[in-house]
């Protein structure tokens, strides 16, 4: 019976370190293609994003919905319409 126990602690063990092992593998992986993205990112030119002009002219400061229309203006949408 002793020797049923210890090699039960034995398989737990070694599957307690696969499992570890793998999820490190799984992060490094990760890790790699994080670091490969923000890389190969754009850095210079234009990124399609620019200063909202008239922010200050809305007729409320929380905004609940964003639409692009086929033009690609957005359209805000505010409590005050």
């Amino acid at each position: 019976m002793l020797q049923q126990i210890e090699q039960f602690r034995r398989m737990k063990c070694d599957y307690i370190n696969a499992f570890k092992s793998e999820m490190k593998l799984k992060f490094i992986v990760l890790a790699a293609i994080v670091l490969a993205a923000a890389w190969l990112a754009p850095v210079h030119g234009r990124t399609g994003l620019e200063a909202a002009k008239y922010i200050e002219n809305l007729s409320n400061n929380s905004i609940l919905s964003i639409f692009q229309d086929r033009n690609g203006y957005l359209w805000l949408g505010s409590y005050d319409g």
